[in-house]
């Protein structure tokens, strides 16, 4: 067993690339098992069948495997976990205002974003790859909602609170990364490289990939800032 920093960092290539097959084979399985239900049995024969089928199957099938694949991507992942854990003790319950970059029309009031927080923290609560994307997507989703709904309750026309709340990648990513700071969830960072990992590279390319890489990106954002501030820090 690996003992020190070294020898574990020395691991890493090989781990990474058994536990990508591993998760790569598993995603293909649960696909080929849902073509041939879907093929078998017509009840399943649309679109809102074929996602429910999906998503019980998943369900069913990573059940077992999920928490130590997890546990595999968070040994692969520990000086990031460390270092974002850092960052949450120290700003974890800042103020919006605080935060880099967000305009200030989308600070919110009090306490914004809660739907988006709330989102993010029930990805770690399923099994399913399906659904955890769903939750993925829904966060940015809801982070216009929230939006939108801010600026019709203050008075705005449905058209002006539609407009604000048509969010760009400029605007979303320094909002991302206030919520990921007040949702505190070290974890997810474990559960974003296996969704990578669990997912064909060609599904990567549409709205589920986007939201991953905003996501992701977010938290190497985050990382970036921490080890910088270390950096500053031990140098004085």
């Amino acid at each position: 067993m690996a003992s020190t920093k070294a020898e574990k960092e020395s691991l890493y290539p090989g781990i990474e690339a058994e536990v990508e097959a591993i998760t790569g084979d598993m995603s293909e399985f649960v696909i080929n098992l849902t073509t041939i239900l879907y093929n078998l049995y017509p009840m399943f024969n649309c679109e809102e069948g074929v996602r429910l089928l999906q998503i019980k199957l998943s369900d069913t099938f990573y059940n077992p495997f999920l928490a130590p694949l997890l546990e595999t991507f968070s040994f692969l992942k520990e000086d990031e976990i460390i270092v974002f854990k850092k960052y949450i003790t120290k700003h974890g319950q800042d103020d919006i205002r605080t935060f880099p970059d967000i305009k200030q029309r989308y600070y919110l009031g009090d306490a914004p974003y809660q739907a988006a927080i709330d989102s993010l923290l029930s990805i770690p609560e399923t099994y399913s790859p399906v659904t955890k994307f769903k939750l993925l997507t829904s966060f940015l989703e809801t982070i216009c909602s929230c939006v939108k709904l801010f600026y019709l309750q203050s008075g705005k026309s449905e058209e002006e609170a539609n407009e604000i709340g048509c969010l760009g990648a400029d605007d979303m990513m320094p909002i991302s990364i206030y919520i990921i700071t007040r949702a505190a969830t070290p974890e997810l960072i474990s559960e974003l490289q296996f969704l990578y990992d669990a997912t064909h590279e060609d599904d990567l390319n549409g709205q589920e990939g986007y939201c991953l890489a905003t996501v992701q990106s977010s938290f190497a954002n985050i990382i970036s800032r921490e080890r910088e501030c270390q950096t500053s820090n031990s140098g004085q």
